[in-house]
């Protein structure tokens, strides 16, 4: 389309032999990344500009791409995406069946990420992927507004998602007003009536340190403020080891005022099921 850009595509295929033999080439001009907004609707924003050519050979059931597809001024964000991508760039070299993977972007003033992998898919879908960033900004709506450096290791392949690295959260803020009304949830073992069970198949190992509050990462809710450091170790299940201190903790409810001498959080297990060491002092006047 004159707006949307254009896909040529050229091939021929003999049906004669077996196998099928296939052969031809394509290219991408000017295609508007917009244009597939309808597949992912919970992006407010798409943008960018996708271009390439290759060629195309093997066979009906075997087919083999060589070739390179670029997107750039990439800008993706908005809707259930907690960071925006601005000055998106990839590259992306198809070698057969497989593919190198690289590129990069920029996110608020000083946030700039870095990705880099390899895709196969000759036999079974594998994917390695590594993403380093600094200074990213997050914003998990309606209550917490972070930077992030995340520095991680992404897997994929028949055994299921493999996610190891680090995550650092130097500074940002926390600010819980009231509780969700979806804050209590349905028990884990409830079952629902008429209701399929949720799939799953895809099995997700992590193994991903995180350090919280290098700077300083402020929390204020349910009448409490504090600074939150610490370190946290979280593996399979969502299951964490560590500990966050509540730093210059102060209470105020209830006609009460209290000075926390020490909070902390200590995880071993589930992350939901945390344990809680508090001191805190009664504060006069």
């Amino acid at each position: 389309g004159s707006q949307q850009g254009e896909l040529l595509l050229e091939a021929s295929l003999d049906p004669r032999p077996a196998n099928k033999p296939l052969s031809g080439q394509f290219s991408l001009k000017g295609l508007q990344l917009e244009a597939l907004h309808g597949f992912v609707p919970d992006f407010e924003q798409l943008q960018g500009l996708i271009e390439g050519q290759g060629r195309l050979s093997g066979t009906l059931l075997e087919p083999r791409i060589d070739g390179d597809i670029r997107l750039s001024q990439g800008e993706i964000g908005g809707g259930q995406l907690p960071v925006m991508l601005e000055q998106l760039q990839l590259a992306v070299r198809i070698d057969g069946q497989q593919a190198r993977i690289e590129g990069g972007w920029r996110s608020g003033e000083r946030g700039t990420a870095s990705v880099h992998g390899a895709l196969a898919w000759a036999d079974e879908l594998q994917a390695e992927l590594q993403l380093k960033g600094q200074a990213l900004p997050v914003f998990v709506p309606p209550d917490a507004d972070l930077l992030v450096a995340p520095d991680l290791q992404v897997n994929y392949d028949a055994q299921g998602l493999a996610v190891t690295g680090v995550v650092a959260v130097p500074s940002g803020s926390i600010v819980i007003k009231e509780l969700p009304a979806d804050s209590v949830s349905v028990s884990s073992d409830a079952v629902v009536v008429g209701r399929e069970p949720a799939d799953d198949s895809v099995q997700v190992r992590m193994a991903v340190a995180v350090d919280v509050g290098s700077e300083r990462l402020h929390f204020s809710g349910f009448g409490l403020t504090a600074d939150v450091a610490g370190k946290l170790h979280i593996a399979d299940n969502l299951t964490g080891r560590g500990v966050l201190e509540l730093n210059k903790g102060r209470f105020r409810g209830y006609g009460q005022k209290l000075d926390l001498r020490r909070a902390r959080l200590l995880f071993s297990g589930p992350l939901t099921q945390p344990y809680i060491d508090i001191e805190a002092v009664r504060v006069t006047g």
